[in-house]
Parts: structure tokens; sequence; C-alpha cells
């Protein structure tokens, strides 16, 4: 609880540093995201290895400061899809994070000479299947497919549970789409998804990099099929306001109806929408037009 806090302060530091709109530049969505990973989960999961016993609710309170990291840095609000933070970023669970930490540590115990007293508890823990380290990561090593820690050198096992734990991160996420409700988000898309930092985050200026976050996430502000819940949009149907010029009733208003729909038609011009850099370039100035004609 005491990391917690400082933890939290951080969320707010970091993004302070990333809305900042002097440094509104290139990359530094990307910015924010290895500040989280270098600075902030090395404090929060420090000595986690040795976490044993871990409480459901302690998983579920590191989960949310995490989601808590993502949306903040998104500007995003409560009903963004939690799989598409995961898999824009690439970003592993708390749960996956832990346990890959501890089958290093294993590998690093099982590696250790004879003589060493670390070595000799593990080997008592194993023989007599006493709780610890091993009975924690059993499991898992079967699942994988790991059997003799020792024919891996260090790199090659780190590298070996970092691809095995992100195959495990990834289907947890697809299967957890496919129990719940998610409108905004389909398990067989997700499927496909490498589940790797996107390229648009290193490549794309702060506001560029949200507003494609939000346009995939189906969080594009202004489109009210994004927010079928605001009764003010209710109460019109949700009807797309430029289509009003052309008849009495508008289209639904969707992030695929603008696409096409003939009130932004100037907007299209000499633009490729099957580019991110074009289709945010696109929906900026539909929100600007937009914001004008309220105006």
């Amino acid at each position: 609880m005491k990391r917690k806090g400082i933890v939290t302060r951080a969320i707010h530091e970091i993004k302070a540093v990333i809305s900042d709109c002097r440094v509104n530049t290139t990359g530094k969505i990307f910015s924010g995201i290895d500040l989280w990973e270098t600075a902030v989960i090395p404090m929060l999961l420090y000595n986690s290895e040795t976490w044993q016993d871990l409480m459901k609710k302690t998983i579920e309170e590191l989960e949310k400061l995490q989601v808590t990291f993502l949306r903040s840095l998104f500007a995003v609000g409560s009903g963004c899809p939690i799989p598409l933070l995961y898999s824009e970023t690439g970003t592993l669970r708390m749960e996956f994070r832990i346990l890959e930490k501890k089958l290093n540590f294993l590998h690093h115990l099982e590696n250790l000479k004879n003589s060493a007293l670390a070595k000799e508890v593990l080997k008592v823990q194993t023989e007599e299947g006493l709780p610890g380290i091993y009975s924690e990561c059993r499991e898992f090593l079967a699942h994988f497919e790991i059997f003799d820690l020792k024919q891996y050198s260090k790199v090659q096992f780190k590298k070996l549970v970092r691809r095995k734990i992100i195959e495990l991160n990834k289907s947890k996420i697809i299967e957890e789409v496919k129990t719940k409700d998610y409108k905004k988000v389909k398990a067989e898309k997700l499927a496909s998804d490498n589940f790797e930092l996107k390229p648009y985050l290193k490549s794309f200026s702060v506001d560029d990099a949200r507003l494609n976050f939000k346009r995939i996430s189906y969080m594009t502000p202004g489109i009210k099929m994004n927010f079928q819940s605001d009764q003010q949009f209710a109460k019109d149907l949700w009807a797309c306001e430029g289509c009003k010029n052309y008849s009495n009733l508008g289209k639904r208003n969707t992030q695929e109806h603008i696409l096409i729909c003939c009130a932004f038609e100037q907007l299209r011009v000499d633009k490729d929408l099957s580019t991110d850099k074009d289709l945010v370039t696109y929906f900026r100035s539909v929100l600007q037009l937009r914001a004008k004609e309220k105006c």
C-alpha cells in the first residue's frame, strides 16, 4: 500500500510530462510507456519473485494501478476496453510480470552451486513438496514444456520465458474478451494482433497518438454511437448532424459512417484512409469542423 501511493503520484507526474504542450512531439507517448517500464514497474514489483501465496485482492490492486496509468496515458475514461490498452502497448498483466520474475529467479537458484544455502533450500522444497517458489512455478513450467532448467543459459531462458509469457498474456486477455460483454472489441480480431507496441506510438505526436488510439478503441470524441448511453445523443437517435443537410433524418453517427459521410467529402480529398496518419488527420478535421458549426 505504501508503494501504491508512490506509484499514483508517479502516474500523475508522467501524465503531466507527456501532456505538456511544449513537448507534444513525436514519440512522447512511447516515452511515457518507457518511464513506466523502466522506473515505476521495477520499484512497484521490487522483490516480487519472493512474494508467496499472493491474494487475488493484491493482484487486482496492482492491475488497477496499471490500468489507471494506461488510461491516463491515452486520456480515456472507464468506457475504454481494457484489452485494447494491453494489445496496443504490448503491456503485460501484473500477474504475468510477477510469474516471469519468479521463473527467472527459479532458473537462477537451480544453477547455483550445490553448496549454496539457497540451492539447498530449493532442493528440500522440491523433494519434500513444500510450499515455495518451485511449487508455484511447477504448473507453468509443465505448461511451457520446460523440464530441465539447466539446459538453458541465462539469456536463452529469459528469452524463452518472455516469449511464453507473452503468449500466455495474450491468450488470457482473449479468453476474457470471449467471456465478458465487450461491445467495442472482438476476440477474433484481437487474436490476429501481435500484442506488441504499435509503431504509431513512436512516430505520432501525443495528440495524434491519443486520437488514433481513441479511433481504434471506438472512443473518438464527437462520434455519437461511441457513447450510446449519452442521453442527449439518444434523444436524437444518434443521427449524424451532417447528413441532416441532405435528408430529414441523418444516418447513424458511427465511425464507419464518418468515413463515407457526404457532409465531409471535401475533407477526404487526397487522403489515403487506409493509413493511420491520414485517418487521424481526417478525423481531426471532422472534429474541428463540427466544433466550428456548434459555435
